[in-house]
């Protein structure tokens, strides 16, 4: 009883997650986005130094893409503490159980975007954007799902700080 009350929260989650993290599949129709080897949002060029900080959109793809490898230190860095706990204070209301911290809950949804073979592929708008905010529309091809993504500039790069499960654009 315990196992399968276990197993469909796991289901739930995937779907409650499905614009928060997932695993690439082994063939895209498009070459995904290179991520950085560290958790900070900024670009690096050829001597290490800092070359300038991703715009929104690549900062949604660089965690997408860190967030399905997974690379949770990554990821989780691309994120807002306050979405990270909202995040996972959903997980444990909804299934009774703590996923681990962000990085648990990335190696967990990105375990289950592989089993389920789901497609990473996303079409993202821009909502609105000035230097210090940003809204992204961001649809999940395949399954249809769709998330606003709120992003705030820290001066050294974008994290996104909301998120939510809607189709509806502003």
């Amino acid at each position: 009883m315990t196992r399968l009350r276990i197993v469909g929260g796991i289901a739930a989650a995937l779907l409650f997650l499905s614009a928060c993290s997932s695993t690439p599949p082994a063939e895209t129709a498009e070459p995904s986005p290179t991520v950085e080897e560290s958790p900070s949002p900024t670009e690096h060029d050829s001597d290490g130094e800092a070359s300038g900080a991703l715009d929104p959109v690549e900062t949604f793809l660089a965690w997408l893409d860190a967030s399905r490898i997974p690379e949770p230190d990554l990821a989780c860095g691309y994120m807002s503490d306050e979405l990270i706990d909202k995040m996972i204070d959903e997980f444990q209301t909804n299934y009774g159980t703590d996923p681990g911290g962000c990085e648990g809950l990335t190696r967990l949804t990105a375990e289950l975007y592989e089993t389920f073979n789901q497609s990473a592929e996303v079409s993202i708008d821009v909502a609105s954007e000035n230097e210090t905010h940003a809204v992204l529309f961001v649809t999940y091809l395949e399954s249809g799902d769709c998330s606003m993504v709120a992003m705030e500039n820290t001066g050294s790069g974008w994290i996104m700080t909301d998120q939510t499960t809607s189709c509806d654009q502003p």
